[in-house]
């Protein structure tokens, strides 16, 4: 295990050398954990992430009151394992040493976790940073200040399934999502999940997004540049928001703009365009930069013509008695 740990560091060290000079750097940590059963990690091997834990516990028979009522719609959350695949309920330790290089040091960064089922808890060198009481949702915690630079840091989670009637399908359990170490800048930055984007009859899009910034700048400039599915660029803006005195945190929004010949996703042919929005200084540099995937389509269903996608209609079995658009 101990070679296991050294590799994991010469691999981020390998990673980390010459990409904090970028606006935003995102670093995969799902390779090489250690895990074990029991916080001491006795008996412990290596896996990567995505990993769950549960599915590799022994089966367990069902008590005759386990057996399946279909009289029942609650029958599958009264049973004590059936809802959890008949797998036993538990915790399950993970453990991961990286040394994040001493050219981080300044900058803003994050441990981002995608999701930890069904209850996580994460330590950094042996203090507990945060967690999460929802698989589901992914969280992140900022580590700027509490990480040892050009040093190695240990990073220890628990994942607990907690009790067994807490679901009615199998969630599994575990570091079950995607782990990732973020550095952006620390006075301009896009905040998780920034971009919001809609369109509007299949050819016209806006593009919004979260950010935040700690510079002494009076306003916020972000460009907007929207790339066609071959890779073209169709679409380039550049707007400003002013700055608020009460808040470092805001919104800021592209006007809606027309996508020229704009090419529609369909089911058949799943286009899709990507946005890229940059966070630009005052001398025109890039500070952060996000970008997100998106189609332009228009859905339409309902008792007059079953539905249709884009204009065209599409089989649909068991439609709703109603007519909506999406």
């Amino acid at each position: 295990m101990k070679t296991n740990r050294i590799m994991t560091l010469v691999g981020l060290l390998s990673l980390a050398t010459g990409l904090w000079a970028q606006p935003r750097e995102t670093v995969n940590l799902n390779f090489s954990w250690e895990f074990s059963q029991d916080s001491l990690f006795n008996a412990s091997r290596r896996v990567d992430v995505p990993h769950d834990f549960q599915i590799e516990q022994p089966w367990v028979a069902p008590a005759a009151d386990e057996r399946a009522d279909n009289t029942d719609v609650a029958a599958n959350i009264k049973s004590r394992l059936s809802a959890r695949g008949f797998k036993e309920m538990g915790a399950g330790w993970y453990r991961k040493t990286i040394t994040p290089d001493a050219s981080m040091e300044g900058r803003r960064v994050l441990l981002d976790f995608e999701g930890i089922m069904y209850v996580g808890d994460v330590w950094l060198n042996g203090q507990h940073i945060g967690g999460t009481d929802y698989g589901y949702v992914g969280f992140e915690i900022d580590v700027t200040k509490l990480l040892r630079y050009g040093q190695p840091n240990e990073i220890k989670v628990k994942a607990h399934t907690m009790t067994e009637k807490n679901s009615r399908w199998y969630t599994g359990g575990g570091l079950f999502r995607n782990v990732s170490l973020i550095s952006t800048p620390a006075d301009l930055y896009f905040e998780r999940h920034p971009l919001y984007i809609t369109t509007r009859d299949n050819r016209f899009v806006t593009v919004s997004a979260d950010y935040t910034n700690r510079t002494k700048a009076k306003q916020t400039t972000m460009k907007v540049s929207i790339y066609d599915p071959s890779g073209q660029l169709v679409v380039e803006k550049t707007v400003q928001r002013v700055s608020h005195p009460q808040t470092r945190t805001l919104t800021i929004q592209m006007p809606e703009t027309e996508i020229p010949s704009p090419q529609l996703w369909d089911v058949d042919s799943p286009r899709l365009y990507k946005a890229v929005a940059q966070l630009l200084r005052e001398d025109g540099t890039v500070a952060d930069e996000v970008s997100e995937q998106f189609g332009i389509r228009t859905i339409e269903y309902g008792p007059q013509f079953g539905m249709k996608l884009n204009g065209r209609k599409v089989l649909l079995k068991g439609y709703a008695n109603h007519q909506s658009k999406i």
